[in-house]
């Protein structure tokens, strides 16, 4: 049984790292992309990476602490459950 819980902690692990992976490496590299495209087809400057990379990094940034918080984030035993079917809430 010990075996269970620990492969199910890392397996939660894995995906927890591979999400915020992603998370964070996704918004800078499409708005880089979505900046490059737009200085192709319409010759602006260099401003938009710039821009496109600020905005990128503020994304990547908002979600990482977003994803702190909810992994810090301590719940209270206090609180009364949720019901579990329709008949228990009475």
């Amino acid at each position: 049984m010990r075996h269970v819980q620990f492969m199910q902690k890392l397996c939660r692990g894995i995906a927890l790292v591979g999400q915020l992976g992603f998370s964070l490496i996704t918004p800078p590299v499409v708005l880089l992309w979505l900046a490059h495209w737009l200085q192709t087809k319409y010759q602006l400057g260099v401003w938009v990476t710039i821009v496109a990379l600020i905005l990128g990094l503020l994304t990547s940034a908002s979600t990482a602490l977003q994803f702190y918080r909810k992994l810090t984030a301590k719940k209270k035993d206090n609180s009364p459950k949720p019901p579990r079917g329709y008949g228990d809430h009475i």
